[in-house]
């Protein structure tokens, strides 16, 4: 189906949803990437009917976390209520797509937010999850026949980080190795590659390979690449949130933070061409601080980084962000937030020589 007719018809099932639940009203089209939505001036609300993500048909391009829409969707809900002048926004999304922990991201938003779920014909309200307890993610958090890997990895000048329970081997932020447990034996070991698809095609082509010297190649491969100055190349064009991450944790009087400096867990990206933002708490004045670095225009990035700062119990915010991606839209995602985020703009840290 193209893409007009597929917007037609779900202009037509939003229509159809906010006559049966809000009543009459009339619906002009409001600019939406990630759906469609439409603007009710006598009642001055936004209602957005949001589309899960489309992926190709590999089944290693599928989200394991079940159908979700497309990075931004969130924020750009956000500012398209803001730049209709809306003073409530309803989100609807088909069965679990919008689940509770967008309601609890959403209900940060200055203006009136509320999510619901479509079951056939009906609404109902998607009530907010609550905050889990704090970020366990540490190297005491791993198994125990996980942990030697950790002293594998730092012995080949790779960086060993425990995200979301993962231990990963990173280079600048780029991951070029993680720890994975066999499904038949449930026995650890260190797969090699940049990325899901890079990690199988090894895993096939060198299962007789020694893992860490296999490390070490990839990590002396990956530092003539992704090094500010270096020529664009696969290596240094992805997870660049996480590269500005690492440059923050080097140098943070270069953006006016001070140390110690330690990294928090991420958003979960799954895909490479997927930047997300990374986390790190630093200190300001004395103080500590939550900064979330993000490259690529990413209007869900001031919302997880609140989300993030609540599970930490840290209200000062800061956004680090590439002047050339710190777009308006950015600038009114922020705003629309409670706590409003800090916006610090930081050149171009990827093509500047030091």
């Amino acid at each position: 189906m193209d893409a007009e007719r597929r917007s037609q018809l779900l202009f037509g099932k939003l229509r159809a949803l906010t006559v049966s639940h809000f009543g009459d009203v009339t619906l002009e089209r409001v600019a939406y990437f990630a759906g469609v939505a439409a603007f009710d001036a006598a009642t001055q609300r936004l209602f957005v009917l949001v589309e899960a993500a489309q992926v190709d048909r590999d089944p290693l391009d599928i989200d394991p976390l079940g159908p979700r829409p497309p990075r931004g969707w969130l924020g750009g809900a956000m500012v398209a209520a803001v730049r209709a002048a809306a003073t409530e926004l309803h989100l609807m999304g088909d069965g679990p797509l919008i689940n509770g922990e967008d309601g609890r991201r959403a209900s940060r938003c200055n203006i009136e937010t509320r999510c619901w779920s479509v079951v056939g014909r009906s609404l109902v309200l998607v009530e907010p999850d609550p905050l889990t307890n704090g970020l366990a993610d540490d190297i005491a958090s791993l198994p125990p026949d996980e942990q030697p890997f950790v002293a594998l990895i730092n012995a080949t000048q790779a960086v060993p980080i425990v995200e979301h329970g993962v231990l990963r081997a990173e280079v600048l932020g780029l991951e070029v190795g993680r720890v994975q447990r066999d499904p038949e034996t449930d026995q650890p070991h260190l797969a090699i590659g940049v990325g899901k698809h890079d990690r199988l095609a090894q895993s096939m082509m060198n299962a007789a390979a020694d893992p860490i010297i296999a490390l070490r190649e990839a990590v002396a491969a990956v530092l003539v690449h992704r090094r500010p100055g270096a020529g664009s190349h696969p290596a240094n064009t992805v997870a660049r949130s996480r590269w500005l991450r690492e440059l923050v944790m080097s140098s943070p009087e270069k953006f006016g933070f001070s140390g110690p400096c330690e990294r928090i867990s991420s958003t979960v990206a799954t895909d490479l061409k997927i930047n997300g933002v990374a986390h790190l708490t630093a200190h300001r004045d004395g103080m500590a601080v939550l900064i979330g670095c993000v490259a690529g225009v990413d209007l869900d990035a001031p919302g997880d980084l609140l989300d993030t700062a609540a599970r930490v119990d840290i209200r000062d915010v800061f956004l680090v962000i590439p002047t050339a991606d710190l777009f308006p839209a950015v600038r009114v995602a922020c705003d629309t937030l409670t706590p409003t985020p800090g916006l610090i703009p930081v050149g171009s840290p990827f093509s500047e020589a030091d």
